[in-house]
């Protein structure tokens, strides 16, 4: 889909930490996005490591980032879409 936000990212909320964590730990990973328009959408997602963000994860950021552009309501529109078919 052409209208889906793309410029986006993770990153470890705790990147200034020295100690890089271990299987078990929890982190905490900053998960952002920005639109065409210029709306920014972001979470923190908590895991333990070395779990990263799903791309679930992902979308709901490109919604948020989305929600003032025809991208937000491309994806009201499909399950609407798809059961006319």
């Amino acid at each position: 889909m052409k209208t889906k936000p793309t410029h986006g990212g993770m990153q470890d909320a705790l990147q200034d930490n020295e100690v890089r964590p271990r299987p078990g730990d929890p982190m905490y990973w900053i998960v952002w996005c920005d639109a065409y328009n210029g709306a920014f959408g972001n979470i923190v997602y908590n895991t333990i490591f070395p779990v990263d963000p799903s791309e679930a994860d992902f979308d709901a950021v490109r919604l948020r980032a989305g929600r003032n552009t025809c991208y937000a309501t491309t994806v009201r529109a499909l399950p609407t879409l798809r059961a006319v078919r």
